[in-house]
């Protein structure tokens, strides 16, 4: 019994030592140690530095870029010149117009400027972009959320809807005239779509309320 528990004993003692060999190989001195951290640490930079480049090279924001339509490219033929600049001096006023309406908007004279002949011939050149297709196709879903708006404003006397109208002709403005400003992103045609969304939804929230319709 003792002669087991002996042999036992000296194959445990073995495995510790081989063990505590294979540790003893394994332990650098610091010296040594610091040396293959920053070798490692230089192969690894290396290695991804191809990588880091290519991305570089394209960002992801540019190559999720949709590509928008050119209004110039849109009234191209000869035909269209006279329709195109009609439409970009009725865009330019009725910015204008909208500029004086926002402005007055944290009052309540804004209210009394809808039952205005500025307003009335305002609701009359949007209406007639769209009613009298004075606009290409790619245009036309965000014009008809213009004479939308224009008419939940006046009818509701809504503030949310005026901002959005704003917001509209503000950035067919920046597109249409080529202008250097910052868009709001709201239109369909050269915005981002969960800015232009949220004019969608808006819509959807009064058209389901019972003040609506």
């Amino acid at each position: 019994m003792f002669r087991g528990k002996k042999r036992l004993f000296i194959g445990l003692s073995g495995i510790v030592i081989v063990v505590a060999l294979i540790g003893f190989a394994e332990i650098q001195p610091p010296e040594q140690g610091i040396q293959v951290a920053e070798a490692e640490r230089a192969a690894k930079e290396a290695a991804t530095e191809p990588e880091e480049a290519a991305v570089n090279e394209k960002p992801p924001e540019q190559a999720a870029e949709r590509e928008l339509p050119d209004f110039e490219e849109l009234f191209a033929e000869e035909s269209l010149h006279e329709l195109r600049e009609k439409m970009k001096a009725s865009i330019r006023e009725q910015r204008t117009y909208l500029e004086t309406m926002v402005e007055q908007a944290d009052s309540d004279q804004w209210i009394e400027l809808l039952e205005t002949k500025e307003w009335r011939l305002f609701q009359k050149s949007v209406n007639e972009l769209f009613y009298g297709k004075q606009v290409p196709y790619e245009l036309m879903n965000d014009v008809q959320k213009m004479v939308v708006l224009s008419r939940i404003t006046y009818v509701f006397q809504e503030k949310t809807a005026l901002t959005y109208l704003y917001q509209l002709v503000h950035d067919l403005d920046v597109h249409v005239n080529r202008l250097t400003e910052r868009p709001y992103g709201v239109t369909e045609a050269y915005g981002s779509k969960r800015k232009y969304m949220e004019i969608d939804q808006y819509l959807q929230v009064l058209a389901r309320s019972d003040s609506f319709g």
